[in-house]
């Protein structure tokens, strides 16, 4: 009897796991039609990867197996014909909306055009303070490290300058409406501490959302933050930190596993 008892409740307790797991993965399926049902309206490339889920996803269906071969060049346009000196890195996913395309370079140039016509509406390069602080801090570098892209919304647009400040561009224009420094907020952040920006910033109900870049410079924590659009100032209290503090945590054990090995060599 106990053992007939003991097989019904593994049984038991297997179902009630089984049927966890397929909520949770219909939840997870939910969450993601929810997201390409609301975007089923927008056409254009609202956001870096597309959605919320970054899944570069298009639910388009104009483009099909039967007519994709007849896809060709509309326009192309290079950079450079509009302004000599920008330079030739770009790793960005172009923002479409409201029929303008928002791209970028390394040195976080910003470039809004005409999407039916590639004509140019305006474009945009941080102030000489931000070259400056590149120079002074000999990251000769920078050149070729490029700014992934930028968040459209509100009328504004948002992009991160390497450096490690977030600025705010009128969509129209182009003008600078405000940038701040994220050191000011975000305590050692700077280019001096091997910290950089190359990310593309994402926009959600209000916010702006910034994460990190340098984890490649060692000795990195990196971080999430979250600003108000409408004045950039912060939306958190402190950021949200991935790594934990030197010293506490798991890095107070990698930091003791580090000196072990340099005793061995």
């Amino acid at each position: 009897m106990r053992r007939y008892l003991k097989v019904i409740g593994i049984a038991l307790m297997a179902l009630v796991l089984v049927v966890g797991c397929q909520t949770k993965t219909d939840k997870n399926k939910n969450n993601a039609n929810n997201q390409a049902a609301k975007n089923n309206n927008e056409t254009g490339f609202p956001n870096w990867g597309y959605d919320y889920q970054q899944t570069r996803h298009v639910p388009y269906d104009k483009i099909t197996k039967d007519n994709v071969k007849k896809l060709g060049i509309v326009w192309q346009k290079d950079l450079a014909d509009w302004d000599p000196n920008v330079p030739n890195a770009s790793e960005d996913f172009p923002v479409v909306k409201d029929g303008v395309i928002y791209v970028t370079t390394s040195y976080n140039r910003v470039f809004a055009m005409d999407a039916s016509t590639g004509k140019k509406i305006w474009s945009w390069k941080p102030p000489k303070e931000v070259q400056d602080h590149f120079d002074s801090a000999k990251m000769e570098a920078f050149s070729i490290i490029a700014s992934r892209g930028v968040a459209v919304a509100e009328g504004n647009v948002f992009v991160l300058i390497a450096d490690n400040r977030l600025a705010k561009l009128d969509a129209k224009t182009g003008k600078l409406v405000k940038m701040i420094n994220l050191w000011d907020t975000i305590k050692g952040a700077t280019l001096e501490n091997r910290y950089y920006e190359t990310n593309a910033p994402m926009y959600y109900k209000g916010n702006i959302y910034v994460g990190s870049s340098g984890g490649d410079s060692g000795g990195f924590r990196g971080f999430v933050m979250a600003f108000k659009a409408s004045d950039l100032t912060p939306a958190w209290e402190k950021p949200f930190y991935t790594v934990p503090e030197k010293g506490k945590g798991w890095m107070k054990i990698y930091r003791w596993r580090c000196c072990m090995v340099s005793d061995v060599f």
